[in-house]
């Protein structure tokens, strides 16, 4: 699924609209995972929404055009939280910018200081 369907161009597109997490099933510490989202076949992908709420799932292997046509339709369905959660991102994103030029800016004054005092 990694190589054939994930790297594919068109789904590695939608990298910025989707968080993708890999759980083992078969590790002790994912049990509540596979449990609350019923891994019964390998693999599974599961759909949810950004609160965590459970959507859908493909069970196993699937094509890169059966995987695109859940994102597109998870993202129809859910077009106003897509705003949203992109409206926050793009502000944190900026806020973050912001921080390290002012932590920047700090550094260069800072700099200019202990030139003049030499």
């Amino acid at each position: 699924m990694r190589r054939r369907v994930f790297s594919h161009a068109k789904v590695a597109a939608e990298n910025d609209n989707f968080i993708w997490i890999v759980i083992n099933p078969n590790e002790k510490e994912n049990a509540e995972w596979v449990k609350k989202y019923r891994y019964k076949t390998m693999p599974t992908v599961v759909f949810c929404l950004f609160n965590g709420k459970y959507t859908t799932k493909i069970t196993g292997v699937c094509r890169p055009t059966d995987m695109l046509s859940k994102l597109k339709k998870l993202k129809r369905k859910n077009k106003s939280a897509w705003k949203k959660e992109k409206k926050k991102r793009d502000k944190k994103k900026k806020e973050e910018e912001e921080a390290k030029e002012k932590e920047d800016k700090k550094d260069e004054d800072k700099k200019d200081e202990d030139k003049k005092d030499e």
